[in-house]
């Protein structure tokens, strides 16, 4: 820097700036549908980003006890248990830094015959077990309540858990599903994974102009 007064005099100095690298930023999409076990679901991490440099290694780690993928952004994987799947992918830029985020799949169970009959309106059932007996600590993720759910004709189908006050917490299902008899699972977190408190809360299918609603109770 240079500065100079009103009799032209001046004077430098030099100070030497050192930028720190910013970590990535680790983001991904879970299956639009939710696999049946045993079933292989496609995880998209190409959201993920480097404000500064690159991406240059992504890790998926599924949380069954298969290795970790590094292949890539995208990956297939098959589940072989059904229960509540923790996957967690994290990236690492080219200097090193690294970011990770954690989200839950839930791997119902496989449909027996009478699930593939197909049903002749919408229905939505009552969950079962109701009263839900959350987990107790948030390393536990083998709680698991189900709903299950019919469409008559292949529809676009949103499953959404609000709690009391009507704030949504957590979506299940949002996007295509055939038609027939659908079980999906939810194991107490909110889309953020976080556990959610006691209490009511109410679970919505939307189909095809339908609205149908029941209510659930979350206990410890």
């Amino acid at each position: 820097m240079t500065v100079k007064d009103d009799h032209g005099g001046q004077a430098k100095d030099t100070t030497t700036a050192i930028i720190a690298n910013l970590p990535p930023i680790a983001s991904f999409v879970v299956p639009y549908k939710v696999p049946v076990s045993p079933d292989t679901a496609f995880f998209d991490g190409s959201g993920s980003k480097d404000l500064d440099g690159k991406i240059v290694l992504y890790i998926w780690n599924f949380g069954d006890g298969s290795p970790p993928d590094s292949s890539g952004p995208k990956v297939w994987h098959v589940f072989q248990t059904p229960r509540t799947q923790q996957i967690r992918l994290t990236v690492i830029d080219n200097e090193g830094a690294s970011d990770d985020t954690l989200s839950s799949v839930i791997v119902p169970v496989e449909q027996t015959d009478q699930e593939n009959v197909i049903p002749d309106h919408f229905s939505l059932q009552q969950n079962y077990p109701n009263p839900f007996q959350q987990a107790q600590t948030s390393r536990s993720a083998g709680a698991v309540t189900y709903i299950k759910y019919g469409l008559p004709v292949p529809q676009q189908v949103r499953l959404k858990i609000y709690n009391g006050l009507g704030q949504k917490v957590r979506t299940l299902i949002s996007g295509w599903q055939a038609a027939g008899i659908h079980t999906v699972g939810w194991n107490g977190r909110d889309d953020a994974g976080r556990p959610v408190a006691n209490g009511i809360y109410f679970y919505s299918l939307e189909a095809k102009g339908v609205l149908l609603i029941r209510k659930m109770a979350i206990v410890r």
